[in-house]
């Protein structure tokens, strides 16, 4: 399997894996897209930062994607709609019902997810059925993640301030086990592929 914005595949299979186990249950698509989003975002948030401190190995601002395969595409596309939906969800987090949302970008985020893929533009729809379409939702969910450092950085920076609280599909805390698997993705030249 191509590796998804210098990270191998592996590493996101991995992810997957204990994501699925200790916070998704049965109910994966649903907990575990959002989750696999936001390991992108970490990724390219900490890629970003050793370059800011002069990391030889992170010669560019941020991960690329350089295989011709159609996901940086996909991601930009999609990245637009994903945000849209989550700035519409975010009207209805801010009613009185949500007030005890610790991060209200995040629910907001959680929330487009559940109609992401059926508003997707039918070129972004195509490319997730094209091929194994499970192995292609991990990689575009995290590929917009990385790219989602950049597109609405107000957006993301305000949700990346704020706590975050995880629970299972069982509703018991697994904060400890999410945050286990997004430091699985802080960057690391032993593990991050080179750029081309």
């Amino acid at each position: 399997m191509q590796p998804t914005y210098q990270v191998p595949w592996e590493r996101l299979e991995s992810a997957c894996a204990k994501l699925r186990q200790g916070v998704a249950g049965d109910d994966s698509a649903k907990k575990l897209l959002p989750l696999l989003f936001l390991c992108g975002l970490h990724f390219q948030h900490s890629y970003y930062a050793a370059g800011q401190t002069g990391r030889a190995e992170a010669k560019q601002a941020g991960a690329g994607h350089l295989i011709d395969d159609g996901l940086d595409q996909a991601c930009e596309r999609g990245l637009k709609t994903l945000m849209r939906l989550s700035k519409s969800r975010g009207n209805f987090v801010n009613d009185e019902a949500f007030k005890p949302c610790l991060n209200k970008e995040w629910t907001a985020l959680n929330l487009a997810f559940l109609d992401l893929f059926k508003e997707l533009p039918v070129t972004v729809q195509r490319w997730i059925e094209h091929g194994d379409k499970a192995t292609n939702l991990i990689r575009f969910s995290f590929g917009m993640g990385v790219r989602s450092h950049w597109f609405d950085a107000p957006f993301f920076a305000s949700m990346m301030r704020k706590p975050f609280g995880f629970a299972n599909w069982k509703g018991e805390p697994c904060t400890k086990q999410v945050k286990e698997v997004l430091d699985s993705f802080t960057w690391n030249p032993e593990w991050v592929l080179p750029e081309i």
